[in-house]
């Protein structure tokens, strides 16, 4: 084997052991590895990061899935958006809050996820007739109002986004 491909071999494998530990739950494995590989990742533009000091949103705004029974009762389709305990399950929950995010957005191209969404929806709960998207928003109380403890009657607006039949 030639030095340069033992020498890709071990940058292959070491980017690999980055990776994994930047994703890694455990900040025993995640810590000391990222303390070190820091600037890599930087240079990588690898790293992501949430602007945490943007103007906070007015609004909260959350997905609501509700599916609709033969009988006409409704039940909840989403969990809660808290992070799953579960290893394995904790893994697609990032991924099922940007497809929830995806739903709700004002942007023009989220009306195409929507009606996919509430089919799987309808695939993954057999015992519902049709499925309803809602787009459920409450606005966060002003510092006045959080300052006088009157945080009880916020504005609220509920919007239907999809309303599908689920197929036989």
């Amino acid at each position: 084997m030639s030095w340069k491909r033992r020498l890709l071999s071990l940058w292959a494998v070491l980017h690999l052991l980055v990776v994994c530990s930047y994703v890694s739950p455990w900040d025993e494995l995640r810590d000391p590895i990222l303390s070190v590989s820091e600037p890599y990742l930087r240079t990588l533009r690898h790293q992501q990061k949430w602007n945490m000091f943007k103007k906070p949103s007015k609004w909260l705004t959350e997905l609501e899935a509700v599916g609709v029974r033969a009988d006409g009762t409704t039940v909840p389709l989403l969990e809660s958006t808290n992070k799953p305990d579960e290893f394995f399950v904790n893994m697609g929950y990032s991924r099922l809050i940007k497809v929830r995010h995806n739903v709700v957005s004002g942007r023009e191209s989220s009306h195409r996820f929507r009606e996919p969404f509430a089919r799987w929806l309808c695939a993954e709960n057999p015992d519902v007739d049709s499925v309803q998207l809602i787009k459920h928003r409450v606005k966060h109380p002003t510092r006045a109002q959080r300052a006088r403890g009157d945080v009880s009657d916020r504005e609220e607006t509920r919007v239907v986004l999809v309303d599908l039949e689920c197929p036989e």
